[in-house]
């Protein structure tokens, strides 16, 4: 399923309504559409371990029998964790930030964190201290690798969102923000890492979390 392009997945998701019998409402205008919104679109081989999608259903329905009848219906590696109804003049779903993560082996840790010694992400916001490829802290950064950017391929800072990254226990995990701006390109993250090659190996980027404004 990690391999389904966006546009394939929803529809993958609408025609799982249409098979459990839950009728989605329709957009008006000459091309009407389900009204039916991921609040983050997923790239295409990452996982998404806590996905969001928001629909409208032309008739009302529980919590619990939409759940249960999803289920029966969805396809091999689509899996429903929860449905919440809300109120019809509930706002549209605005994701804040993301949060990634990816196993490393042991072989790539220690560059790994060479890396992350000179990143300047720590610097923008108080975070709890990065590990090394051992699991011991870091050291504080210097002043220098603070100003210094991350490029990627475009010239871009790759860590411009970042608000936290840390390679603990074999496990890289990264947190972006979300802003009108943009957000992170992990795979440009991940090249700049030198690990952007692990998904040859089977070691697959995982998105485990969207979080909603609330």
């Amino acid at each position: 399923m990690r391999l389904i392009g966006h546009h394939d997945l929803a529809r993958a998701w609408e025609r799982t309504f249409r098979r459990a019998g839950l009728v989605l409402r329709m957009s008006e205008g000459f091309r009407p559409k389900p009204r039916m919104v991921f609040a983050s679109a997923l790239s295409m081989g990452v996982i998404g371990a806590d996905e969001a999608l928001d629909v409208e259903l032309a008739e009302p329905r529980s919590a619990e029998e939409i759940a249960a009848t999803l289920a029966v219906q969805l396809p091999e590696g689509l899996t429903v964790k929860a449905v919440e109804a809300l109120p019809q003049d509930a706002p549209k779903p605005r994701v804040e930030r993301v949060m990634y993560e990816l196993s490393v082996p042991a072989e790539r840790q220690p560059a790994v964190a060479e890396r992350l010694r000179s990143s300047p992400v720590a610097l923008r916001r108080p975070l709890a201290p990065q590990a090394d490829a051992g699991g011991s802290p870091l050291g504080p950064q210097s002043a220098e690798a603070a100003q210094r950017a991350i490029p990627s391929a475009d010239g871009r800072d790759a860590t411009a969102f970042v608000e936290q990254i840390e390679l603990a226990d074999g496990m890289l995990r990264f947190t972006s923000r979300v802003t009108p701006e943009g957000t992170t390109r992990p795979r440009e993250l991940l090249a700049w890492l030198g690990i952007a090659d692990l998904d040859e190996q089977g070691l697959y980027l995982t998105r485990t979390a969207v979080e909603l404004a609330t």
